[in-house]
């Protein structure tokens, strides 16, 4: 089963090194996460207005989630502490009896 987060994307602007910081969805399987941890950085930039969200609460913390693809590994920040985000990758799924 996928869940839906919502994902801190950078867009790199060629030969700037500026960014522009978006939010995009994402639905990622469960069984890929190998950790999730404070994001640190963007929790403190989201949090010295730095970050253009104004949509999000002031309070709002970000998380890095760290995903097995195989040989490899890959990290996206995405908004939620991460207990929020644990909460909504592993809680249990109620399932209908059908008889």
């Amino acid at each position: 089963m996928l869940v839906e987060l919502v994902e801190v994307k950078k867009k790199n602007h060629y030969g700037t090194g500026a960014g522009v910081q978006k939010l995009e969805k994402v639905f990622i399987n469960p069984e890929h996460i190998v950790s999730v941890r404070t994001d640190d950085v963007v929790t403190a930039l989201f949090r010295e207005g730095k970050l253009p969200w104004s949509e999000l609460n002031h309070a709002t913390s970000f998380s890095v989630v760290t995903l097995s693809g195989g040989s490899t590994a890959s990290s996206i920040t995405v908004v939620g502490a991460p207990e929020i985000v644990q909460k909504k990758c592993f809680e249990s799924k109620r399932t209908l009896l059908r008889g």
